[in-house]
């Protein structure tokens, strides 16, 4: 499966692996890709070590997942595991996906690779506990020949200076609407109606992942999927006040109203609807602490 976008950082990262297995030395390998969340850092990433490993990449490649979606609540590294919680339970028999902790992943790094490299990928490595991150600093300073670590964020400000002072940084942008176009092809994503295709790319602000998802919600959900196709048609007219604001109640209960406002102003803006300004007081007024009730009395909603 090709990867779509970010083909610079990609490059970059493909051009530093190479070297490391040209020119390996007893430093350890560390990169830290960053940029907004869903926009395919993990996943090139691991096309990328999964590539560079070859047939060796199910023993010397580990992945530590971000299962934050999955729990609903943050998906922590911690330094050590304390008992056989229900969380770690969860993660093992529902997902395939045992937990590990950071003593763990050290023991794994400091196990030999039998003359080949071992990469570590981490997702969002800002999810580890200040103690975690003692002790996996010192797996970076005591270091065995031919070790790769690449780990990603989506929030740069949450790493603490001591892991961006040892890695190197790659960044990574979100994804043109043509790349989200091509992004579709080449994962198939089935999406009912051109006009539906195109408000969820908006929506998705270049994020790809954030896109599967809301085609794969809508593929499950055909209530959704009438109410976008309903408000697609109904935006143009201010007096279907009251049809837009039942809709958006739906999409507040479902977590997905800010992202609809931004595809909606964006959408709104392309195709030269009128109201985009009051588009934008309305998402500033969701935001604030003013009810919905005052926000349709102002009049925003038209």
């Amino acid at each position: 499966m090709m990867i779509i976008g970010n083909q610079e950082a990609r490059n970059r990262l493909q051009t530093y692996l190479e070297q490391h297995a040209v020119a390996s030395s007893g430093q350890v390998s560390f990169f830290l890709l960053y940029g907004p969340a869903n926009i395919g850092k993990a996943a090139i990433a691991l096309e990328l070590a999964q590539s560079y490993l070859w047939i060796y990449a199910q023993w010397w490649l580990l992945h530590i997942k971000d299962m934050s979606a999955i729990l609903g609540k943050k998906h922590s590294i911690k330094i050590a595991e304390k008992s056989e919680t229900e969380e770690y339970k969860t993660l093992y028999e529902e997902h395939h996906y045992q937990d590990l902790w950071v003593r763990e992943i050290n023991n794994w790094l400091q196990q030999s690779a039998f003359g080949w490299s071992k990469i570590l990928l981490i997702e969002n490595i800002e999810r580890m506990t200040s103690e975690a991150t003692n002790a996996f600093l010192k797996a970076c300073e005591e270091p065995l020949p031919n070790r790769v670590i690449i780990a990603t964020t989506s929030n740069k400000s949450k790493i603490l200076e001591t892991i961006l002072s040892r890695a190197i940084s790659i960044p990574f942008s979100p994804l043109s609407e043509q790349e989200m176009e091509q992004y579709i092809k080449e994962k198939n994503i089935q999406i009912h109606s051109p006009e539906v295709k195109e408000l969820l790319i908006m929506m998705a602000m270049g994020k790809p992942g954030t896109l599967e998802n809301f085609a794969e919600q809508l593929a499950k959900d055909e209530e959704r999927q009438n109410d976008i196709q309903k408000l697609i048609k109904i935006l143009p007219y201010p007096w279907k006040i009251v049809e837009k604001y039942k809709i958006f109640e739906k999409f507040k209960e479902q977590g997905i109203l800010e992202q609809f406002l931004d595809g909606w102003i964006a959408y709104c803006t392309h195709h030269h609807i009128s109201h985009t300004t009051n588009r934008l007081k309305v998402k500033r007024l969701f935001q604030g602490n003013i009810s919905k009730e005052n926000v349709i009395l102002y009049g925003l909603l038209g």
